[in-house]
């Protein structure tokens, strides 16, 4: 009973491989004939985008951090007031910023804390993440 359970997945495995072979093949040969012109994964969907832009004015104005370099101004780590996403965002960015002294982490880390939970003290953030969960 059990070797025919086996000998049953094994042609369900050979079937559904010769399957996705096939499909591949197919979309291999629309794109060929300029059926279409990129596979679906590779499509990007226009409009889906979860949140919004910061625009240029709102940048300047809620920049963390301004950085003036070879005349050139970048205003990094906008937080506009209110903005629980821009925050998030922030947070999940510091590690990986480049060029970032330790008092400009915190100052950003300060910021989104502030923006997100009202306080920058460690205790009541703490105490109100425990409260959330």
């Amino acid at each position: 009973m059990n070797h025919k359970r086996e000998w049953e997945s094994i042609k369900l495995t050979e079937l559904t491989v010769a399957i996705r072979i096939k499909q591949t093949i197919f979309k291999e040969a629309d794109i060929m004939k300029g059926k279409r012109k990129h596979p679906k994964l590779f499509v990007r969907k226009k409009g889906k985008t979860k949140g919004k832009a910061i625009s240029k004015s709102a940048r300047e104005k809620y920049a963390t951090i301004i950085e003036k370099k070879g005349g050139r101004i970048r205003y990094r780590f906008p937080i506009p007031p209110g903005d629980k996403a821009a925050a998030r965002n922030a947070l999940a960015r510091i590690p990986l910023a480049k060029g970032l002294s330790s008092a400009q982490k915190k100052k950003v880390r300060d910021r989104a804390y502030q923006v997100l939970y009202g306080t920058t003290d460690k205790k009541k953030i703490a105490a109100m993440k425990k409260a959330h969960i």
